[in-house]
């Protein structure tokens, strides 16, 4: 065969080829770090956490139920930890992965253009030709520029600009099968794509039960023992209780304390750091430790302040009794006076009353003979002085608002109905007036005069339709008036 014949297909394969193999080749030279604003993002918000069988070494037939019932025991007690917060390691290994990604990303996109570029050979011509290879080219060098920035960047770098908090997701074998097989724990934690996997070993001698607890890490390849006990099998599940808060610190990754805050006020809003926690009384099981800024309010008392020291693997709890302050005065009047105040449907006295200003919102209604009752509100802050004038009960009030507001709709439904009209003959007016304009000449004398007249008369019926529109515009007002007028002796605050 003759040497030519090799030669196209060499330059093909140097030409994929070279643009990806040559930054690697220079990766060693003053290439620059990419720029803290082009590090990769990491394409996760969580952490999956899954749980396996127990590893049973040596364990007798009618003890191998532990190798599987403990591990459902800390799925029901574990299911809930909100959030790890990853290691140095851990954030290592995500940047790692995030720059492996990108690299990948950019290899195979110079791949694509460098393929598209040698497919011109074949598919264009001339100038087009030229000018897509040129800007095709310019990606080129854009691309391995990039690549070579990614090769120069340290995971270190990147790590510091990715979050050290991840919610934990649980994953589940299946829907009906919460744990994973009991095989080698990072081979498991990678086959079904677990950032966590919590299992551990049984080992049986002399009557005991040898119980480690391992935590898989699949970012950094590490298993962690977590927790261990020596117990009887019998008494397993007793034993297992004391170690998990030892359990829950590893999946964490961090201490944590459990508080309890209680107030004597079910009302009263409980925060800390200014993040409102519940009211009246809040348990916080995973609290890192440190010290936090409290705050209990509640209307009508006054707010209490605190700065607590939360120590680590502490169950604390904190008994608030909030101080009430003192109520300023409301008076209640009405016109006519010496009508019933009822307060949550408690008397409160005749009117005019004066009463001690209520801690939160509360309804309240004023009650004379032959008058219509008169509802309203008392607020913590509103004003100190409060009138309303009761409405006689000769008038059924209900009755009349309805009347009059039907009354408003029907009168604002006719106006509605008579805006049309005279819209439209102002548009057949005017057609004819512009046509009468247009063909004035080629009309003869009668024709002119019976045309005139027709559109005389469709003007007069046009301004007529302006006229009773305004007139129903007009009767819309007033029922509108006479509606509110009638919904005054109604007092909803």
């Amino acid at each position: 065969m003759d040497r030519r014949s090799y030669i196209l297909p060499i330059l093909m394969f140097c030409t994929v080829l070279g643009p990806i193999i040559a930054p690697a080749a220079g990766s060693d030279s003053d290439d620059e770090p990419l720029h803290p604003d082009e590090y990769p993002e990491e394409d996760r918000e969580s952490l999956r956490l899954g749980f396996s069988e127990f590893v049973a070494d040596g364990v007798p037939s009618e003890y191998r139920y532990l190798a599987r019932s403990l591990p459902l025991v800390l799925v029901e007690s574990l299911a809930d930890i909100p959030e790890r917060r990853r290691s140095f390691e851990e954030l290592r290994a995500a940047a790692e992965e995030a720059l492996d990604r990108l690299e990948s990303d950019t290899v195979s996109r110079i791949a694509d253009l460098v393929d598209e570029r040698d497919e011109l050979l074949f598919t264009e011509t001339g100038e087009e030709r030229e000018q897509e290879r040129s800007r095709i080219n310019e990606e080129l060098a854009s691309l391995r520029d990039l690549l070579a920035a990614v090769r120069a960047t340290e995971a270190e770098s990147v790590s510091g600009t990715l979050s050290d908090r991840l919610a934990l997701e649980v994953a589940r074998e299946s829907e009906e099968q919460p744990l994973f097989a009991d095989g080698e724990p990072l081979e498991e934690a990678r086959r079904h794509e677990l950032d966590l996997l919590l299992g551990g070993r049984m080992r049986y001698d002399d009557g005991y039960l040898f119980v480690e607890f391992e935590l898989a890490v699949a970012g950094t390849g590490g298993i962690q023992t977590t927790a261990s006990t020596l117990v009887r099998p019998e008494d397993a599940f007793d034993e297992i209780e004391p170690l998990l808060p030892r359990i829950t610190a590893s999946l964490l990754n961090r201490d944590f304390a459990v508080l309890t805050i209680e107030t004597d006020e079910p009302r009263a809003a409980i925060s800390l750091d200014g993040s409102v926690l519940g009211f009246g009384s809040v348990r916080l099981r995973y609290l890192e430790p440190g010290t936090y800024e409290l705050r209990a309010g509640a209307a009508g008392y006054r707010d209490y302040t605190d700065e607590i020291e939360i120590d680590a693997s502490e169950e604390q709890q904190l008994t608030i009794e909030l101080e009430a302050v003192e109520r300023t005065e409301v008076t209640v009047e009405s016109d006519p006076s010496g009508a019933d105040l009822y307060i949550g449907g408690e008397w409160h006295g005749r009117t005019p009353v004066t009463i001690e200003r209520p801690i939160g919102p509360r309804s309240a209604e004023l009650r004379l003979a032959d008058h219509s009752a008169s509802r309203f509100v008392l607020e913590p802050r509103g004003p100190d002085s409060i009138s309303r004038v009761l409405a006689p009960d000769t008038v059924d009030l209900s009755t009349e608002l309805r009347d009059r507001r039907e009354g408003f709709y029907r009168s604002l439904g006719w106006f509605a109905v008579s805006v049309p009209v005279p819209l439209i003959l102002s548009g057949v007016w005017q057609n004819r007036v512009d046509f009468l304009v247009d063909n004035q000449a080629a009309m003869s004398v009668e024709e002119q005069e019976r045309f005139i007249r027709t559109t005389n008369t469709i003007d007069l019926v046009r301004w007529g339709g302006v006229a009773v529109s305004g007139g129903l515009l007009i009767n819309s007002v007033i029922q509108l008036v006479r509606y509110i007028r009638a919904s005054q002796y109604y007092h909803f605050d």
